[in-house]
């Protein structure tokens, strides 16, 4: 498929906020190399039209973060849109933390599938 560069924002030094959609929605991730799933936070889930109450019909898995260990509910969602990529079927933690700067932590599940490079000089994302 070849090189697919994402222009990234920086929201600060060292973190870039990539755009993807999720079901045809825009949403504003942030790249996190370090958190093995991807999470929608409680604005995310406002733009996916997600209540607590909705995320709360799905099953409930245990993780662990920076933070200590929390359970989050994971939902199915029918497309990821990252650049050129496309996830089909992908569940995703639901986690109702209010975060003004973006909709989702992406994180290693999503990011892992290949190889990339991450210039926060050029605020770029570049999947391989």
């Amino acid at each position: 498929m070849g090189r697919d560069a994402i222009v990234a924002k920086a929201l600060r030094r060292f973190l870039l906020l990539a755009p993807l959609t999720l079901d045809g929605r825009e949403l504003t991730a942030l790249v996190d190399t370090g958190a093995s799933i991807s999470l929608l936070n409680a604005r995310g889930m406002h733009r996916m039209g997600l209540s607590p109450s909705d995320a709360a019909r799905d099953p409930s898995v245990a993780s662990e973060a920076i933070g200590g260990r929390f359970a989050a509910n994971l939902h199915r969602f029918g497309e990821l849109r990252l650049g050129r990529r496309v996830i089909s079927g992908f569940s995703m933690a639901l986690l109702a933390t209010a975060e003004p700067a973006f909709d989702l932590i992406l994180g290693m599940d999503v990011l892992g599938r290949s190889a990339f490079r991450l210039s926060y000089a050029a605020a770029r994302l570049e999947l391989l």
